[in-house]
């Protein structure tokens, strides 16, 4: 049984009901079953089997112009007992039993009564057809903009909404408002420049006949309760989508609201009229001033009918629903334990990320802390053996006791190994070791992996340092910049390689360009040993003091010696980038010194007999006849030279002039003309037939 309390009197009412039999006025006490009516009721009706029945209204907007506290009762829905708040002109309906109810099923009902936000206003021209625009749009779209300082003047609080209506002061359609849809959005914006973009959340859809609208208040239940912060402006939406089936231009606009008008940009709109317009979808709206007469329902809770177990807890969920649950959290004598805790639990914090979470100390006065593996960690503060770290309590002794970190883990500071005092990130100190073990840093890439060292650098310049003392920033230097490696160096050699090494790609040396060729010098070049260059070889001056050999091209653009053996498989140019010969010299030729002969071919030496400064043009003999040639060659292009020969020493040392040597020292085919004296030695006792020359000798 529902047992209802009103709220306000209904004895003055109730002279109504018996106006017929009273058509003269009353001054005195009325009673109805007694003779004695109570002194302070106008009215005092006594029954013990019979009520009192009120006048019954399908709703109350039927009623015109009602008085200010009249009562009636409204059969539709919601039915109860209403009674009029406000004025005639303005009538405001209150349900009786709309703050309180108790039913012995379901519990007791508690909830705010309706909140008006804004008043209806006074004036024929306050009112406005939006969203009731049926008489002139097929499709309409409308956004009003409540802020929360309204909301909380007509003293809604944060929590539930659970309704929100509109009161039509001149009904002027008759058709239903197809696909009519009210929309909730929380916005923190006091003012509207279009349709707000907010997240807006459906709170009633209208049923598929469509939504019919009445004179007076217009109240839609929402199909689930909006939760409202307290602190942020509601963006409320109306719309319709009629698609050009209800749409009757009947010239009076639509459905007249009562409207304020502010000094803020509060309402959007935007409108269509023709076939294919969906009303809910337009995306751009013209914004003005108006703002409705507007009323919410805050969402109240039902209490449970009967007790809890003892030792449960109320608990408000979604909706309002309220009811017995067991603490999470139980305490039994000195322990406090949770029951079946599934959420993160934070302590100083309100978004805990973990199990437990805690923004600020924790404190062990004794115990210290137990792992997983059944380990304890009593200690992180630095003990006698200089650790500095957390410690494997595994065993009794603390000291020497080995830690091992299982996953990864993070350092907030800098983590030292054999120091107490890092000077950086990671600072090792440990001294070199006489055997294979590694004291400094050792890394081991396992079974599975190679162990390496990255240095990444997000935009930086990443580099190595190796310093030889304390007080120095480095010593050497390998950096890594635009992709190329570097090496510095504060001493005179950067770079010794004591033993065999082996490059791919092309080494500049004093070049801070891109090496064109394998090895680019910039500068002199001190080979002490062998040298072999396989490909083509660029170098400033050149110095070898063993056995080089070049099987390509090879340009020295400075001085270049060797103490040693030289092979050239290919055209060597001096002075000459391009050789067009086995030996292309551009200038002079000095040649030095004189040592054994062994091999056979041309010689030019110089001094050979170490005192006379002379120089000798030597051939050494091979398979043939011997001898020095001189003579010219003709210039071709392709094919073999043509060779004229002017002279040559033979083997014996003839010289022949126009023709090889005949046997005498001296061979001339041809004139031989002399400008000086010519004195030749010969022995009269064998001439014959000697005959005087006659005149001079012919000039040559």
């Amino acid at each position: 049984m529902k047992q209802k309390y009103l709220l306000a009197p209904l004895a003055i009412l109730l002279l109504l009901a018996s106006a017929p039999r009273f058509a003269h006025a009353q001054t005195s006490n009325v009673g109805i079953g007694t003779t004695a009516p109570d002194v302070s009721a106008a009215l005092d009706i006594v029954s013990s089997s019979k009520g009192v029945l009120l006048p019954r209204v399908a709703s109350t907007s039927s009623v015109a112009t009602p008085a200010p506290g009249l009562l009636v009762y409204q059969t539709g829905s919601p039915a109860g007992f209403y009674y009029n708040a406000g004025t005639a002109a303005q009538p405001n309906w209150q349900r009786l039993t709309s703050g309180l109810a108790y039913d012995t099923a379901t519990g007791l009902a508690v909830g705010p009564p309706n909140a008006p936000v804004t008043a209806n206003p006074t004036g024929a021209s306050n009112k406005n057809y939006y969203p009731f625009a049926q008489g002139r749009h097929s499709d309409f779209k409308v956004q009003y903009l409540v802020t929360a300082a309204q909301l909380r003047a007509a003293g809604l609080q944060a929590g539930y909404l659970s309704e929100v209506a509109l009161s039509i002061m001149e009904k002027n359609t008759s058709a239903p408002y197809l696909n009519w849809t009210v929309r909730l959005g929380s916005t923190t914006a006091t003012s509207l420049t279009g349709f707000s973009t907010v997240p807006l959340t459906t709170v009633y859809s209208a049923p598929p006949a469509g939504y019919y609208s009445v004179l007076g208040i217009n109240a839609w239940t929402f199909a689930q309760p909006y939760l409202w912060d307290g602190t942020s402006s509601l963006v409320v939406q109306f719309c319709y989508n009629n698609a050009s089936v209800n749409y009757i231009p009947n010239g009076t606009d639509g459905d007249y609201i009562y409207m304020n008008y502010t000094s803020t940009q509060c309402r959007a709109h935007a409108n269509g009229s023709s076939p294919g317009d969906d009303g809910c979808a337009f995306a751009t709206g013209t914004t003005d001033i108006a703002q409705p007469a507007i009323r919410f329902r805050g969402a109240g809770y039902v209490l449970p009918a009967t007790a809890g177990s003892v030792g449960q807890v109320l608990t408000q969920q979604a909706g309002g629903v309220v009811g017995f649950e067991d603490p999470e959290w139980t305490q039994s004598g000195t322990s406090l334990y949770p029951q079946a805790l599934s959420s993160n639990v934070g302590i100083g914090t309100s978004s805990p990320g973990q199990k437990l979470e805690v923004a600020g100390q924790v404190y062990s006065s004794t115990g210290g802390f137990r792992f997983p593996d059944n380990t304890v960690q009593t200690t992180a503060a630095t003990t006698a053996t200089g650790a500095s770290f957390i410690q494997n309590q595994s065993s009794p002794t603390q000291a020497g006791a080995n830690f091992n970190i299982s996953g990864g883990g993070l350092v907030g500071g800098m983590l030292g190994v054999g120091t107490t005092n890092p000077q950086a990130g990671l600072h090792v100190d440990q001294p070199e070791s006489s055997s294979s073990a590694a004291l400094g840093v050792l890394l081991s890439g396992g079974s599975s992996g190679n162990p390496s060292i990255e240095l990444r650098g997000s935009g930086k310049t990443p580099y190595l340092d190796l310093a030889e003392n304390p007080g120095l920033d480095y010593s050497s230097r390998l950096m890594s910049q635009s992709g190329t490696l570097n090496l510095y160096s504060v001493g005179s050699t950067t770079l010794k390689v004591n033993g065999t090494s082996y490059l791919t790609g092309n080494v500049g040396i004093g070049t801070a360009a891109s090496a064109t060729l394998k090895l680019d010098v910039n500068g002199n070049a001190n080979v002490s040993g062998n040298s072999t260059v396989g490909g083509s070889s660029s170098v400033g001056s050149s110095y070898v003091a063993g056995n080089s050999t070049v099987t390509g091209n090879s340009t020295v653009a400075g001085n270049s010696y060797v103490n040693g053996s030289s092979i050239v498989d290919a055209n060597l140019g001096v002075g000459t980038s391009s050789p067009a010969a086995r030996l292309d010299v551009d200038g002079g030729i000095l040649a030095r010194s004189a040592g054994r002969i062994s091999n056979q071919g041309a010689h030019l030496q110089w001094n050979r007999s170490n005192g006379t400064g002379e120089t000798w043009l030597i051939n050494q003999n091979g398979g043939g006849p011997g001898g020095i040639y001189f003579g010219q060659s003709n210039n071709v292009t392709s094919g073999s030279n043509t060779i004229t020969e002017w002279a040559r020493f033979d083997s014996n040392g003839n010289l022949g002039i126009g023709a090889p040597s005949a046997g005498p020292r001296l061979f001339v085919s041809g004139a031989i003309c002399a400008t000086g004296g010519l004195n030749c030695t010969s022995d009269g006792r064998y001439k014959r037939d000697v005959v005087p020359v006659q005149g001079p000798w012919p000039a040559c």
